[in-house]
């Protein structure tokens, strides 16, 4: 199987809702998928343009998207930098997202538009995280085996 993305996830969230992303980073590796999460990537951020360097991780470096939008997402710089960079990718199914009871769901209208996971702070933070990975890799699963049956397509028509 190709594995044409550098990475499977690229996360994006407010840092009020840091807890989440780290357990979805955490359970993501896990299942040895390769996650970009901001505080795993330090070392390479350091001394780059920022900007530059996440550009393409959020426009089609990483096969999803998984945003996680709570009240915080459209009131910072760098959810609002990351969310331009991908916003385009809804359309084609890329962009998961994950929308906390917290949030006035008309903030995200592109958002609300796909299907996305309901979060509930009030619930049980385990079982969520569990119920989340589960579809997540269901649906990088489901994407990989589409592309990789539409370059196997491609190829033989060329052949």
């Amino acid at each position: 199987m190709e594995f044409p993305s550098r990475y499977d996830f690229a996360l994006s969230f407010a840092g009020s809702d840091r807890d989440i992303a780290e357990a979805l980073f955490c359970a993501l590796e896990d299942h040895e998928l390769e996650v970009f999460y901001d505080r795993n990537e330090q070392h390479r951020i350091l001394a780059e343009d920022v900007e530059e360097y996440l550009a393409p991780i959020y426009a089609s470096d990483a096969q999803l998207v998984v945003c996680v939008l709570g009240p915080d997402y459209p009131k910072k710089v760098w959810t609002k930098f990351e969310s331009a960079q991908f916003k385009q990718r809804f359309k084609s199914g890329e962009v998961v997202p994950i929308v906390l009871s917290t949030s006035p769901l008309g903030v995200f209208d592109t958002a609300t538009q796909v299907g996305y996971i309901k979060w509930d702070k009030a619930d049980d933070f385990k079982a969520q995280v569990a119920s989340a990975v589960k579809l997540l890799v269901g649906k990088s699963v489901e994407i990989r085996t589409r592309k990789n049956r539409e370059a196997e397509q491609t190829m033989q028509a060329n052949a």
